[in-house]
């Protein structure tokens, strides 16, 4: 429905028609070939894996000298359970191949065992057949959420100005001046700490990527269709947000405060310069083609929306959220320093994030076809139920 909706606002407006479909694809793809990135999968799923029953019970099936009794399977299971482990070790290894990537050797020894962490089959977890629908109408609903998404942002400035001075007001009263002019100047005398802080912005899609595999290690099926729904509707809840109170950024309304990050070799001083032309282009009317993304729009903050989502489906594992708080906290930083958004824009985040959330709860049994469901959530197990032996 929003794709449509996006459609007859594309068509009513001075946009092109054409459009980046295959975008949102190559997103997925760049980050799944990013570096460190199999590393970093084992590492999502070791931790969701031991969110789902505590490190006691696991090292107690360890030590079971007839390990597939205490996991509940048969031998007829365990075979195919390994033959499912082959298939999807070779799958990894065979698409690599065919792949240019720049992985590091301890990725490509961490492919064996995430191998083994997805192949992994639980009696309420659903067949490799099922995982595949499901992936394919995610990555059908991306690109749909991302095209509605993208017209959205575009039709932004077309006919109205922005409410910077606003913000920045705002922000005076509060704190004696803007926070970005405090934070930036500060933050440069550390070039090396600025540019920590440009690639962790643009980890964001990777982000996403790690919390929905530590749900699937975690065996929270139907919360992971829910994470995703709350991150879709943070994209189409905030596209039409960006219109209640449009503004463009510190970075475009306070150009003299970034002079000097200006000069820096940062990925976000090119990309910044990209958003500009298109901004410039879709005002003029000579714009040619409609790049997924790739238009300014500050308030609220879909980063920080989409981080604190991801942050509170990181709450099954203490250390799993702790990474997360972290990672979340200095993209709050980013955010100011690198000139992308007014912290202000972060507490719309916050309230963007609650309505999503609980819209997805609510609306959960309706994201995907009941044919492509996913089986119900694997219950919790307790460090007492573990002392009873189970």
């Amino acid at each position: 429905m929003s794709a449509l909706v996006a459609l007859v606002v594309q068509g009513l407006s001075r946009l092109p028609w054409a459009y980046t479909w295959l975008r949102p694809a190559e997103v997925l793809k760049d980050v799944v070939l990013r570096d460190d990135f199999p590393s970093l999968v084992l590492a999502a799923l070791v931790l969701g894996h031991l969110s789902q029953r505590p490190f006691m019970a696991w090292w107690a099936m360890l030590r079971a000298p007839r390990w597939g009794v205490v996991m509940g399977e048969s031998a007829e299971e365990r075979s195919r359970r390994w033959k499912r482990v082959g298939m999807v070790v070779g799958g990894l290894y065979a698409g690599l191949v065919l792949v240019e990537n720049h992985y590091h050797l301890l990725d490509w020894l961490a492919l064996a065992p995430v191998g083994i962490l997805l192949s992994w089959r639980t009696p309420k977890q659903g067949s490799l057949l099922r995982a595949g629908v499901e992936i394919s109408l995610v990555v059908l609903v991306f690109t749909l959420v991302s095209y509605a998404f993208t017209v959205f942002k575009a039709t932004l400035f077309i006919e109205r100005e922005g409410y910077d001075a606003a913000l920045m007001a705002a922000e005076s009263a509060l704190f004696g001046e803007p926070v970005h002019r405090m934070l930036h100047p500060w933050a440069m005398q550390w070039p090396s700490f600025v540019d920590l802080l440009d690639r962790i912005y643009y980890h964001l899609f990777e982000h996403m990527f790690l919390v929905s595999l530590f749900l699937v290690a975690a065996c929270l099926h139907r919360e992971r269709v829910e994470y995703l729904g709350a991150l879709a509707l943070c994209y189409l809840m905030g596209g039409v947000a960006y219109h209640l109170m449009p503004a463009l950024g510190p970075i475009y309304a306070d150009t003299e405060t970034f002079a000097a990050m200006r000069r820096m070799p940062l990925v976000s001083t090119a990309f910044q310069g990209l958003l500009a032309r298109n901004h410039l282009a879709v005002q003029a009317g000579t714009l040619t083609e409609l790049p997924s993304y790739e238009f300014i729009a500050c308030m609220p903050s879909l980063h920080m929306a989409h981080e604190l989502v991801m942050l509170y489906y990181a709450r099954h594992s203490k250390v799993f959220f702790a990474l997360s708080l972290v990672f979340t906290g200095l993209t709050l930083v980013a955010i100011t320093v690198l000139g992308w958004h007014y912290p202000i824009d972060a507490v719309g985040s916050l309230l963007l994030c609650v309505v999503a959330i609980v819209l997805a709860r609510r609306v959960r049994g309706w994201l995907l076809p009941a044919w492509a469901m996913p089986p119900e959530d694997a219950p919790r197990q307790t460090r007492e139920q573990v002392g009873h032996g189970s």
